[in-house]
């Protein structure tokens, strides 16, 4: 058995889009597979055939009728309307609160996500996915690594013991790529800007401003120690 279980989804829209329809989800597994290879924690990842068709693929402010039923709603994040979704479906029984986590992966090209509770965590930019090596790379740069960067920043926050820190967008780590160079690379936890450390204390560098763009930045496909710390059980290896 494994320590931690994640089930992937896709919407109808994602799987329209796609001329080989698997294409987001197998590059989203084998990355996922890779991450975990990394620390001392072995999970099963499950590619799942349905597909659901939520009333928009961004993730903010949703309106549309409700999963199970005609009555229109709003969820102030798409992520909402997974999980009234997956309890729709009864597709959450038996899962743990701790170590099941279910993914879903909607088609647009800008990458962002959200985490909620039970354990259910969307994330856009699934044509990006689609755009990953084959095989697990642990860096790399441009928007098929941004959007698996948030990916593994989504999971990072639902494996998270401590509620209290669950939403902390201050325990990965940053550093310039070179001592001369002004790009720099960073884990999926990221940073906070203004801050000069993380949340454990160690240094940030971190100067993204509004041109930054995904090119110049270093993507790791590991969380930090600091983030690592935070799950149960605790899971960094070097």
């Amino acid at each position: 058995m494994a320590d931690k279980n994640v089930y992937l989804y896709q919407t109808q829209s994602l799987h329209d889009r796609l001329s080989d329809s698997q294409r987001s989800l197998e590059r989203t597994k084998t990355c996922i597979e890779g991450a975990f290879d990394r620390i001392n924690l072995s999970v099963d990842v499950e590619i799942k055939s349905e597909t659901p068709d939520p009333p928009q693929e961004e993730y903010r402010d949703v309106t549309g009728s409700a999963p199970c039923s005609s009555k229109c709603s709003s969820w102030g994040w798409l992520v909402g309307w997974f999980r009234d979704w997956l309890d729709c479906e009864n597709l959450q029984s038996g899962h743990d609160k701790h170590d099941d986590v279910s993914v879903l992966i909607s088609n647009t090209d800008e990458t962002s996500g959200g985490a909620s509770f039970p354990r259910c965590v969307h994330v856009q930019a699934g044509y990006h996915l689609s755009d990953l090596p084959a095989s697990y790379e642990n860096s790399g740069t441009g928007d098929p690594h941004a959007a698996m960067d948030t990916v593994l920043h989504e999971l990072g926050h639902s494996f998270m013991e401590d509620t209290s820190t669950n939403y902390e967008h201050n325990s990965g780590n940053t550093d310039r790529t070179s001592s001369s160079s002004t790009k720099y690379e960073t884990t999926p936890m990221g940073a906070i800007v203004g801050k000069d450390e993380n949340e454990c204390g160690n240094d940030h560098y971190y100067d993204k401003g509004p041109s930054t763009g995904t090119e110049d930045v270093n993507y790791r496909a590991i969380w930090s120690e600091c983030c690592l710390d935070e799950w149960s059980p605790y899971a960094y290896q070097d």
